[in-house]
């Protein structure tokens, strides 16, 4: 699987020698937003290597990172509608049988209220440099952010994300590669470590639904 996954990557950024810069880095950041396993470093340091070769400046490099941003965005709107969709069909079925109902999952979606607070909060996780995103959307559509909310939080994230990358590929081809030879397994830790605390999130719903039976 591994090795499948890197000549699909090997594959995607021979589209940078055949596309122009500007439609590679919105198709490429799309596609690597949709498949997942693929370094969420790959598009923008690749990009900005290619822009230093281009002669572009500072601004061009903002407008390629805006670029980058709209096709990962649409990327995680559509990962975000798929969750909400597959959260409605399984909580139907599976809900009653592991304790968790509809309304106690986006119970906590109903915290992030649209403030200030909550973009500040979603803007910060989706700038982080190698956190995952996919986690992010999946969690978001499961528990019901504001749709309008997340769009323009994960816009701005993407934003700051995608111009530090293409920033450190625009520096430096060395500094690409180091950080894209570390990017896959650090982002898969943290993937197995939000998977492992999503587990651990049902099972304590799980508990304190059973400690509500029982007084009851």
């Amino acid at each position: 699987m591994g090795f499948m996954f890197e000549q699909f990557s090997h594959l995607l950024t021979s589209l940078a020698y055949v596309l122009p810069l500007e439609l590679f880095v919105f198709f490429g950041s799309f596609i690597e937003e949709i498949v997942a396993p693929i370094p969420s470093v790959l598009i923008t340091t690749l990009a900005g290597s290619l822009a230093l070769a281009a002669g572009y400046g500072w601004w061009g490099l903002l407008w390629l990172a805006a670029l980058a941003s709209v096709g990962k965005s649409i990327g995680c709107a559509i990962l975000y509608v798929i969750a909400d969709k597959a959260e409605d069909f399984l909580l139907v079925r599976l809900g009653p049988k592991i304790g968790i109902t509809h309304a106690e999952v986006e119970r906590v979606g109903k915290y992030f209220t649209g403030g200030v607070r909550d973009y500040l909060i979603l803007i910060f996780i989706r700038a982080l440099p190698l956190s995952p995103s996919l986690p992010i959307s999946v969690g978001a559509g499961i528990i019901k952010i504001p749709f309008g909310l997340y769009n323009i939080a994960t816009f701005i994230g993407n934003l700051i994300r995608s111009l530090l990358f293409i920033a450190v590929g625009y520096t430096g081809f060395s500094a690409y590669q180091n950080l894209l030879n570390q990017a896959t397994s650090i982002e898969s830790l943290i993937q197995i470590a939000l998977a492992v605390c999503l587990g651990l999130f049902v099972l304590y719903i799980y508990y304190l639904r059973r400690v509500r039976e029982k007084k009851a």
